[in-house]
């Protein structure tokens, strides 16, 4: 009765409501299942929700609400789950064993228009995870044989940036995944692996890397190549913007470019970086 005389009120109003009930403590099953079925009649309610737990409540808001969020897990709208996955890095710092599940969860993820996208994004949250639970992480990274290509160089990426002390190691982990894969993406993914492996110990010669490749006619190279360049935006500034600035070009590398929207706040402040003088604490842009 009250979700229906809600359905045509002011989105604050609906707000207001779901604090209310967010602060009882405990919900009773009739308030927890008021509280999903407002989230249900509005999706931006589960932003609220969401909010709450990352800035506020911390553990014990995402305790007590767990049900209602693992709930979102499946929920048959693509953004819900979409937007879950978007606050699994502050879920996992409330409390990484209940964020643990949900990434279990969604890692099984199929959508039929976006296929495995949710998965690609559980698999980016896990180098977080991983200061936690190392073991954990890496089962959930764990190749399924319906993962689509990105979520496979969203699993490389992982691998490659755990310690070489580990066991098994990023090298062995990495050769057992080829082996499942045994296609011709293979052979995008050993470049992936030695560009991020050359990053980490010579950045120099991984924008030689890059560069020699920059306009390879196979677009996964170019989007790897788009998607690691940017670990090098502190050292190699300039190099890099020069990099993501070829790939800008919409006509040219229409798929290439969206990593660098993803992380386009970021490049938008080396690029202002780069054009301040010296003694306004920037560099001057050759």
């Amino acid at each position: 009765m009250i979700v229906n005389q809600l359905k045509g009120a002011p989105f604050l109003s609906k707000v207001i409501l779901v604090d209310i009930l967010v602060a009882i403590d405990p919900l009773s099953s009739a308030e927890s299942d008021l509280l999903g079925r407002l989230t249900h009649e509005d999706y931006r309610l589960v932003d609220h929700i969401l909010g709450l737990i990352i800035y506020e409540g911390g553990r014990h808001s995402f305790v007590k609400l767990f049900g209602l969020i693992q709930e979102f897990c499946y929920d048959p709208r693509w953004e819900i789950r979409r937007r879950l996955t978007e606050a699994l890095p502050n879920l996992v710092d409330a409390d990484h064993e209940q964020a643990a599940q949900l990434m279990e969860i969604l890692r099984t993820d199929y959508d039929e228009r976006w296929k495995t996208d949710v998965r690609r994004r559980v698999v980016e949250a896990l180098p977080l995870l991983s200061k936690f639970s190392l073991a954990k992480a890496l089962e959930i990274s764990k190749y399924r044989p319906d993962d689509e290509v990105f979520t496979i160089i969203a699993i490389v990426e992982f691998i490659c940036g755990l310690s070489r002390d580990i066991e098994p190691a990023p090298n062995k982990l990495l050769e057992d995944l080829y082996y499942q894969l045994n296609d011709d993406r293979v052979a995008v993914l050993r470049f992936l692996q030695e560009l991020l492996f050359t990053i980490q110990k010579e950045p120099k010669l991984a924008i030689e890397m890059m560069n020699a490749r920059l306009n390879d006619p196979e677009v996964l190279v170019r989007i790897c190549i788009a998607r690691s360049a940017p670990r090098l935006l502190d050292s190699l500034t300039y190099e890099i913007l020069g990099v993501l600035q070829h790939y800008a070009r919409p006509e040219e590398h229409k798929y290439v470019r969206r990593p660098i929207a993803k992380g386009a706040s970021e490049i938008v402040a080396h690029w202002e970086f780069a054009w301040y003088p010296p003694y306004m604490g920037g560099k001057i842009a050759r």
